[in-house]
């Protein structure tokens, strides 16, 4: 799997006409998909605003006056602000896709540009979660499959079927190793785990879960 990130040169190393024409880019992309970008903050009415004001203070400022060109600068600023605002609700949206393909893909449709990292822009769901008695009293292990991209694990677990729309799953602990024991459980009871794993920009989906009779 390639490994990305977000090319933040887009929005300082263009001069402002194009800036504009970047921004413009983003509110269509957003604009034009309401069921993937449902509530975008900002919304794209007051980011297309904004926009539009940039463009004519970048107008006002061509052959204007120090104090036009301090209002287009600081219009640019304004407009940037919001544009990160909305590149973190882009990034909440794709972080729910289960895997980076599906996730680039979303950034790509809010047309924010992607560039190749040596680490991956998400991380995907933990695999292979498996959990087993230890054959020590109260004790279960949790094993799974490393996530490339991830420097922590959360473990959680829960004594309810997870097929009961109720379940509460209880935090664990968080830990960078692929295994874990949980001690002092409840003997002849069932219990489940799942792993969530946590990269750069936050946690992925939590795992499947796994049962384990506890000992």
């Amino acid at each position: 799997m390639k490994a990305f990130k977000i090319n933040t040169t887009e929005f300082t190393g263009l001069k402002s006409s194009d800036f504009v024409v970047n921004i413009s880019d983003k509110v269509q992309g957003v604009g034009t998909n309401p069921s993937v970008f449902p509530s975008p903050d900002p919304s794209v009415a007051e980011l297309q605003t904004a926009n539009d004001s940039l463009l004519a203070k970048i107008n006002a400022a061509k052959n204007g006056s120090t104090v036009s060109k301090l209002e287009r600068n600081t219009q640019r600023e304004i407009v940037t602000g919001l544009v990160l605002r909305l590149l973190a609700y882009v990034f909440s949206v794709a972080s729910t896709a289960p895997t980076e393909e599906e996730k680039i893909t979303i950034v790509e449709m809010a047309k924010f540009k992607i560039a190749k990292s040596k680490s991956p822009l998400f991380v995907d769901k933990v695999q292979d979660v498996r959990a087993s008695w230890t054959g020590n009293t109260g004790e279960v292990e949790v094993r799974y499959k490393r996530d490339r991209g991830s420097h922590s694990y959360m473990i959680q677990k829960t004594h309810t079927d997870p097929a009961n729309p109720g379940t509460v799953w209880e935090h664990v602990a968080t830990i960078t190793r692929t295994k874990y024991i949980m001690t002092g459980l409840q003997p002849l009871t069932n219990v489940w785990c799942r792993v969530i794993a946590v990269g750069a920009n936050g946690p992925a989906v939590p795992s499947d879960p796994a049962m384990s009779i506890v000992g």
